[in-house]
């Protein structure tokens, strides 16, 4: 019993001592929560109001402007990417490759999400491979062969085809052309290969 009472006077004398450092540590907790909930709740507000201004342009060129904007939220990366991409794209429909290549790399360093991150890599792997890069556009691609995706992996042996074609390597040629035939959905690009490329 004595034991006991000893215990007890210990934690009682331990919890005098040490209440303000306890009391001081609960309410530095509280005031913490409070500025990361007031954060996040500004954030939210930016966050909406930045979406509200975006559904208000019409135009790519008015997108891009918007997505260019370096103060966007973070919460807002995707939507940011994905205008980044339409541009690219649009920039390699008119065969203007190395605008391509530069909002491409942008999509690539906003998007988050599978595939549209992977399609802006192959995007900016052929905008390179368009613009006599090859050894830019190898190295992209050769990301692709762990890729997820059996038709982004065909679509990227195809580019890998065509370089080693355009360096008139044949041994990389047959390599890769070996490959692209073994790989889901290959057969896709194969006949694009028999006709473009001859032995």
């Amino acid at each position: 019993m004595a034991d006991v009472v000893a215990n007890e006077r210990k934690i009682w004398n331990w919890l005098n001592q040490h209440v303000p450092l306890l009391i001081y540590v609960a309410f530095a907790i509280l005031i913490l929560g409070a500025i990361s909930f007031i954060f996040r709740w500004i954030n939210e507000q930016k966050s909406r109001k930045c979406l509200q201004e975006y559904r208000t342009k019409t135009s790519l060129s008015e997108r891009v402007a918007w997505a260019e904007n370096a103060s966007l939220p973070s919460s807002l990366k995707n939507t940011q990417g994905f205008v980044f991409l339409e541009q690219a794209n649009k920039s390699m429909q008119n065969k203007a490759y190395a605008k391509a290549m530069l909002y491409y790399q942008k999509a690539k360093k906003s998007l988050q999400v599978f595939p549209l991150r992977e399609q802006a890599s192959m995007g900016y792997a052929y905008a390179a491979l368009n613009a006599h890069q090859l050894e830019v556009a190898e190295k992209e691609l050769q990301i692709f062969y762990k890729c997820p995706s059996p038709y982004l992996r065909a679509q990227a042996l195809y580019a890998l085809c065509e370089i080693a074609a355009q360096r008139k390597d044949l041994q990389q040629f047959h390599h890769y052309k070996t490959q692209l035939q073994a790989c889901e959905q290959g057969d896709l690009f194969l006949p694009q290969i028999e006709a473009r490329f001859s032995d």
